[in-house]
């Protein structure tokens, strides 16, 4: 291959996808703290839980931001591939302008 690169765009495109896509589920995704209170049948239990809860989300919505960052980034990438590529074969079967 040499000095050639190769990018799968598709591939890249696909990635961002996904990583948008876990974005959003981390996102939906809500103490269900709550719910359970009751349950637990301790107190301490019930607010460890919470404490819990709460750490994970300031967690989650910080890695929740990072993936959209990422996914956006991905986007950039393929965009910029496309671009890189659809210039190339313009210059080679039309000539400089």
């Amino acid at each position: 291959m040499g000095d050639r690169l190769v990018a799968d765009i598709g591939r890249i495109r696909s990635s961002a996808y996904d990583v948008r896509s876990t974005s959003s589920r981390f996102n939906g995704a809500s103490s269900l703290v709550a719910e359970y209170r009751s349950d637990l049948g301790s107190t301490d239990l019930a607010n460890a839980l919470d404490d819990f809860a709460s750490n994970w989300k300031i967690h989650r919505e910080r890695l929740c931001e990072d993936l959209e960052k990422f996914a956006d980034w991905a986007v950039q990438a393929a965009d910029g591939y496309a671009q890189a590529d659809a210039d190339l074969a313009a210059v080679l079967t039309e000539g400089p302008k």
